[in-house]
């Protein structure tokens, strides 16, 4: 069985050739895989950081902004709640999680630099 993945807008779809689409997932489209040092502007609401993607071995996300940006896994980003990047270089890396990251800061407008392997 050969499995293709197409972006559709803000869709990502994950199709099975013989049988049809297996999942439907929030995404990015193209823009969903990064590459060292992407920067995604965040905003004062939940902001996408990175689309999900199954095929994800790793994601890395460093705060390249002057005050602090909080990370959520798999739901919309709160501020106050999450993984807190510190300003000026606070990181985070992982190596287990393929869903949709998002992300937030009190003024909006702040880089977030997002590798994808």
């Amino acid at each position: 069985m050969a499995l293709i993945r197409k972006a559709i807008q803000a869709v990502d779809l994950i199709v099975d050739e013989d049988s049809g689409v297996l999942a439907v997932q929030p995404g990015g489209g193209p823009s969903a895989a990064r590459n060292p040092g992407d920067g995604v502007t965040i905003g004062d609401t939940s902001t996408m950081a990175l689309a999900a993607n199954a095929g994800r071995r790793e994601a890395t996300f460093v705060n390249d902004s002057d005050e602090t940006i909080y990370l959520r896994l798999g739901t919309d980003a709160v501020m106050n709640s999450g993984i807190r990047l510190n300003a000026n270089g606070g990181s985070y890396t992982t190596t287990v999680y393929t869903g949709i990251v998002t992300a937030i800061c009190v003024s909006g407008g702040k880089n977030l630099c997002v590798s994808e392997v």
